[in-house]
């Protein structure tokens, strides 16, 4: 938590079109200062530059195809961030509910696989990180009638190992996070 904390309330300005593409990221070099400072700033990665905030938010959107989605409809997206202990691949696969009867909106199941190349040159002072297994499931709530989403939620398990010298250390992550809409009517 204190590695992230920088960066919230970080402002960050950009554009989405219909598809929810995500393009014009702006975002204060000054703004990245707390986040370049901290632990895990030190260690580089997509989180330590403006650049790397954007293609990380480009990435990030639900986007959705171009086509009109029957109920079943699924896509995939992919998703490339850069980081300290190599470069990790993210796929989502999406898969277009219908109707959810108990918010009245618009849902879209998420399930996520990840895997990683770990960097010939860790920055982790020679640890290396080997990823075990990672999964992530979810969903978005969309209101179609405002054109935008209203909540999503992702709960994430990964399993690595991490070898430092003679040592390896397991770790266990579990993530779950949930997004809401603060907009006021």
């Amino acid at each position: 938590e204190k590695a992230l904390r920088p960066m919230i309330g970080t402002p960050c300005l950009m554009k989405c079109n219909l598809l929810g593409q995500i393009s014009d990221v702006r975002v204060k070099e000054s703004s990245l200062s707390g986040i370049q400072k901290s632990a895990a700033g030190s260690l580089g990665g997509d989180l330590t530059s403006a650049e790397g905030i954007a293609r990380m938010s480009q990435e990030a959107a639900l986007q959705f195809p171009e086509q009109a989605m029957p109920v079943g409809h699924e896509w995939d997206t992919e998703i490339t961030m850069n980081s300290a202990i190599g470069k990790m691949t993210i796929t989502r696969h999406h898969t277009y509910k219908g109707l959810d009867p108990e918010s009245g909106l618009e849902k879209i199941d998420i399930e996520v696989s990840k895997k990683l190349e770990p960097d010939e040159n860790p920055t982790l002072q020679g640890a290396r990180v080997e990823l075990k297994s990672a999964s992530g499931h979810g969903a978005f709530l969309f209101d179609s009638k405002k054109g935008r989403l209203v909540r999503s939620h992702l709960k994430d398990v990964s399993d690595m190992e991490v070898t430092a010298g003679n040592q390896v250390i397991p770790q266990h992550v579990e993530v779950d996070v949930t997004v809401e809409d603060a907009t006021k009517e």
